[in-house]
């Protein structure tokens, strides 16, 4: 499943891809097909929808950074330490196709 809050644009890559789209991010991540979810909005969402993702018994992988301040950071961490779930950080690197 492929989100974006362009329109437009998931509903072009989710034809080319042949795959489940959304405008909405918590649909994505309540969805019983998706078992990870690669965070890579702008930084300031990044821990409010992080913790979303942990809290619907999502995998986590984010881009740096993982919170734009320590309370949000220090929200975020306990509660992937608190679950079964993978966190990893996401180092600044392409999507390739064949990387896939």
């Amino acid at each position: 499943m492929f989100f974006s809050r362009n329109e437009a644009r998931v509903k072009a890559i989710a034809k080319q891809e042949n795959c489940a789209c959304t405008t909405v991010y918590q649909e994505l991540i309540h969805s019983p097909d998706v078992d990870i979810v690669c965070v890579t909005t702008s930084s300031g969402s990044h821990a409010r929808i992080g913790l979303d993702v942990l809290n619907a018994g999502k995998h986590l992988v984010m881009e740096k950074p993982i919170a734009m301040n320590t309370l949000d950071a220090e929200e975020l961490v306990p509660r992937q330490k608190n679950v079964e779930l993978q966190k990893m950080r996401k180092e600044s690197i392409s999507f390739l196709r064949e990387w896939l």
